[in-house]
């Protein structure tokens, strides 16, 4: 009994980010291949939206990196507390976070970009103020021969293309 107990919190351990508390990359990817199998099987829309905070590292330098973890351990409380139970959400690294939305189609997960990166903006946050995200968003299509890595480079693109076009704006590619 103690070694699957040992087991359990070692995976665990290796599936969730320390600082924030949400999946990490590995965990994400483990449960979104189960979420995107059952919406390839059950023919209903999945999307994936990818964010970035603007100016990270300006808050690090300004305010130090203890003030860097109080804005990612915020931000990933947000996320918990504004996105649905079913959602999957991970921090990727850095300043990045990823959310799976099953059951959601395109237009449903550029509305929820916005609207996070409108709560984001006005929720300040303590020794640092009002900070803002930019959010890339893709849906499953039907030749995503790769599925899962192809939903989430056209997030990343998408994600870059709010970057370009001055931050603190949500855009999708699908």
């Amino acid at each position: 009994m103690e070694l699957q107990q040992a087991n359990a919190e070692l995976e665990c351990q290796a599936s969730t980010d320390p600082l924030t508390g949400l999946l990490n990359r590995r965990g994400f990817e483990t449960q979104a291949q189960v979420a995107l199998a059952l919406a390839i099987r059950s023919g209903r829309p999945l999307s994936v939206l990818t964010l970035d905070i603007d100016f990270f590292k300006h808050i690090n330098d300004q305010f130090g990196h203890d003030a860097g973890d109080l804005v990612l351990t915020s931000l990933a409380h947000l996320l918990r507390k504004r996105l649905r139970q079913a959602d999957i959400v991970a921090r990727f690294g850095g300043e990045e976070f990823v959310v799976l939305l099953p059951d959601t189609d395109g237009e449903d997960a550029l509305r929820t970009g916005h609207s996070l990166l409108q709560t984001i903006e006005e929720t300040p946050i303590p020794q640092v103020g009002h900070i803002t995200a930019s959010a890339g968003v893709s849906s499953l299509q039907g030749g995503d021969a790769d599925g899962l890595t192809d939903m989430l480079r056209r997030a990343d693109d998408a994600l870059y293309q709010a970057k370009r076009t001055g931050r603190n704006r949500a855009c999708r590619r699908d």
